[in-house]
């Protein structure tokens, strides 16, 4: 394939994202704002089952290395899953962190984040929040 023809690819693929983009008259950075939101509530209500430490600027920390290690497996994997997500809907690496950073401006303030979260836009290709359909790593029984 040559150069030309991936170029042409490109700027189709491209052409292909925007009329998806309008179509949904969605902003990618809001919608990545969203994902990670939703990221950020479903860490943080799984951290708060899992550890015993204290909770400091709205966020529990973990008292053991046991607890550390079930919280970063598990941010690991909800963090997958809103990059699938993202990727799936064409959202850039730039949108992405553009969304990420005004989500972390929540981070550890439930009530808002669940606000955010569960926005009625929210890509029903993820799982609700606190969806225990999907593996957890270490939860207590």
């Amino acid at each position: 394939m040559g150069a030309r023809e991936v170029d042409t690819a490109a700027a189709a693929s491209l052409a292909e994202r925007a009329a998806g983009l309008q179509a949904r008259r969605v902003d990618p950075v809001e919608h990545a704002f969203h994902l990670w939101c939703w990221y950020y509530l479903e860490t943080e209500t799984y951290d708060r089952m899992v550890c015993t430490g204290p909770i400091e600027g709205g966020c529990i920390h973990p008292m053991n290395p046991e607890e550390m290690g079930r919280i970063q497996r598990n941010a690991a994997l909800t963090a997958r899953l809103v990059l699938a997500e993202e990727h799936r809907l064409g959202i850039t690496p730039e949108e992405s962190r553009r969304g990420k950073e005004q989500a972390q401006l929540f981070e550890g303030r439930l009530e808002d984040l669940r606000r955010y979260a569960q926005a009625p836009h929210r890509p029903s290709s993820l799982p609700p929040v606190l969806s225990f359909g999907r593996p957890k790593f270490g939860r207590r029984r």
